[in-house]
């Protein structure tokens, strides 16, 4: 399992993001690509170098996708680190 940070919507009618820690199992894992996010409705004090990927899941019946932060390389290293 790996700790990430994921962006979610504050509430269906608003445009800002919050930021909450999720824990995700690797395997079910089965892209990562960069995304660009309005860094301007994101909480106060982030960093303009902060990159975020967009990952879908293969789950059974469905197909997931959840945007953290961090580029897909970091989300790659993550998931290498665990297979170790």
């Amino acid at each position: 399992m790996i700790k990430l940070t994921q962006v979610v919507t504050n509430l269906p009618s608003d445009d800002r993001y919050l930021l909450k820690e999720v824990v995700v199992n690797p395997s079910s894992i089965s892209c990562i690509s960069p995304l660009e996010v309005d860094k301007a409705s994101l909480p106060d004090g982030i960093d303009d170098r902060v990159q975020f990927s967009s990952l879908s899941f293969n789950v059974p019946l469905s197909t997931g996708i959840m945007v953290v932060v961090g580029s897909p390389s970091r989300i790659r290293s993550s998931k290498s680190l665990l297979k170790g």
